[in-house]
């Protein structure tokens, strides 16, 4: 499967790991389900907390196809108008 095929939200089931930069340093963030979801756009993934608030993490793009494998993610179903 291409990354194509990986764009979409996620909801998270299990705790995961995303990395971040800042100007100035790089960090590790633990993500606990709850916490919000995540976004892919087919290269980056993005982090949406509960106030819809938006973070580009800098965490490898094919960590969502692992983490879907391993049952720490699952696809957010689409909302149908």
């Amino acid at each position: 499967m291409s990354n194509e095929d990986y764009i979409g939200e996620y909801d998270i089931v299990e705790y995961i790991a995303l990395g971040f930069l800042t100007h100035n340093d790089s960090y590790d963030k633990l993500i606990r389900p709850g916490d919000g979801h995540l976004r892919f756009d087919g290269s980056d993934i993005y982090f949406i907390d509960n106030n819809s608030n938006e973070k580009q993490s800098h965490t490898m793009n094919h960590a969502i196809k692992v983490w879907l494998e391993k049952g720490f993610l699952t696809r957010r179903k689409e909302v149908q108008p």
